[in-house]
């Protein structure tokens, strides 16, 4: 192994225990909206997986799974600050916004 070589394998063990130190913390927040025939679900993000379930009843149901890579809950709420998490609703339509702003800046 050159020296080289052994260089970035001996920093890529340094930094494992800096990795296996983040915990995933996961919140779960939900929203339900009364709403009648003929409305629409808008959801706007930048990733994340969606899934719609379609249901008899006339109720929009909305739980959202937040996974936060982080050292602790103090840690895990200052990261959800750069995060816009909206529930809107205008007469039959629910809009979901989830969006990450690298700064506050971003927002305006």
């Amino acid at each position: 192994m050159t020296p080289s070589l052994r260089l970035l394998f001996a920093a890529g063990l340094l930094a494992l225990p800096a990795i296996d130190a983040l915990s995933a913390i996961e919140r779960v927040v939900e929203k339900t909206f009364s709403v009648a025939a003929a409305g629409n679900l808008h959801v706007e993000t930048q990733g994340g997986a969606i899934q719609v379930d379609p249901a008899s009843d006339s109720v929009v149901k909305i739980t959202a799974r937040q996974r936060i890579r982080a050292n602790s809950d103090a840690e895990a709420d200052e990261l959800l600050k750069k995060l816009e998490f909206t529930f809107e609703q205008a007469g039959n339509d629910v809009r979901v916004v989830w969006w990450v702003w690298s700064t506050a800046a971003d927002r305006s």
